[in-house]
């Protein structure tokens, strides 16, 4: 049987790690669905936020990806409409997967093609929670802008949407009553077999926070909750400080923290690093005002580590299966609850909620429909 062909195109792509969620959900999807089918992959060369080439790699050519995929790392002056007519000749896909709603060379120049009809290839855009309220709720007046443009424009029915789940699908429709909208949850890593064990003593608390510096995470929310805290913890950041302003408030709030708590942040970090700082903590926290899947999130759970997260993500009932807690951000009062709960247990209750953690990345895992909805989206 031969192989649907897909060409993908995504602003980053490993080994780029800066960009985070869209770039482990690609490499998630080129893992799993390989054997399906025949998956190119067309990114920059560079890094979110760099210049500079990535390591390692050559542009502006094919490589072969694991023998899972090929991978063209496209240098700035060399995509244009011009080259992304010709990669799309010479492959003649079956179908152009978009993994952004507002990027300029990966999703609206070839969309704009495909409306001047120099493009014919049938497209699936998956917006990546670019069209949460919470996402738009920044730069609120020029997203409306292009939003009601790409409206105007009938852009939304040259494509069919990827939702991750109904609350996406949701938001999609509310912006585009009419568009062809496809189900298909974000693909997960593996579950870890053995998880690092770790030591925990009562009164003793390690926790992780992995995102951007930006308010949408709410890392200000987290470290406001951790000053009113008792006991020894250490909080550790891993992220991109996109904006500088938000960071220097979080600075000043952990200047007057008490001596009982220390903070230590790494800046960006490779995705192995982050792996790594998982297993030598005790919790995950992410207050974030939204996730379409959390790629972290679902990462700590399948290393056996609990996740405090707010109720805006895909993992709900975290605390009924000892694996966390998703809480309301209008309750701060709950985030610190469930912070002296895990800083006051022993080495016996941690590792119930490691395994709570794990089992619920394992039944995620386990769910037989993941591949056939994108076998379905691709048809």
């Amino acid at each position: 049987m031969v192989k649907k062909k897909i060409l993908i195109l995504i602003d980053w792509f490993d080994p780029a790690f800066k960009a985070g969620g869209p770039i482990r959900s690609l490499v998630n999807f080129v893992s799993h669905m390989s054997k399906d089918f025949e998956l190119f992959v067309v990114t920059s060369n560079h890094d979110l936020g760099s210049k500079k080439p990535l390591e390692g790699i050559h542009s502006d050519t094919w490589v072969n990806y694991g023998d899972k995929a090929q991978v063209m790392y496209a240098s700035s002056e060399q995509l244009n409409s011009d080259k992304i007519i010709s990669i799309v000749h010479s492959i003649n896909p079956d179908h152009i997967y978009l993994n952004s709603f507002f990027s300029k060379k990966f999703a609206l120049l070839p969309l704009w093609l495909k409306k001047k009809g120099r493009i014919n290839t049938n497209m699936v855009l998956a917006p990546r929670g670019m069209l949460r309220k919470s996402a738009l709720a920044f730069k609120p007046f020029k997203k409306s802008v292009f939003l009601y443009l790409f409206r105007l424009a009938g852009m939304h029915r040259l494509v069919k949407f990827q939702a991750t789940d109904e609350f996406e699908k949701n938001d999609i429709l509310k912006q585009f009553r009419d568009a062809e909208v496809g189900l298909a949850p974000n693909l997960p890593g593996a579950a870890s077999d053995n998880p690092d064990g770790l030591s925990k003593k009562k009164g003793k608390l390690t926790i992780l926070y992995v995102g951007r510096i930006h308010p949408v995470k709410n890392l200000y929310y987290l470290l406001s909750v951790l000053k009113e805290l008792e006991g020894e913890i250490s909080c550790t950041i891993i992220g991109m400080n996109e904006n500088p302003a938000y960071w220097n408030k979080c600075e000043k709030l952990i200047d007057e923290f008490p001596n009982n708590i220390t903070v230590n942040y790494l800046g960006e970090q490779a995705h192995e690093r982050i792996l790594k700082e998982i297993g030598q903590h005790h919790i995950f926290a992410l207050p974030t005002q939204g996730e379409n899947f959390g790629h972290a999130i679902f990462e700590a759970l399948s290393m056996g580590r609990p996740v405090l997260i707010s109720d805006q993500t895909p993992w709900r009932n975290l605390e009924q299966q000892k694996a966390g807690w998703d809480l309301p951000l209008s309750e701060p009062n709950a985030f610190k609850d469930a912070l002296e709960k895990a800083l006051y247990w022993e080495q016996r209750d941690f590792e119930e909620w490691a395994r709570g953690s794990l089992g619920l990345a394992k039944r995620f895992i386990d769910q037989s429909d993941m591949r056939l909805n994108y076998l379905k989206l691709f048809n």
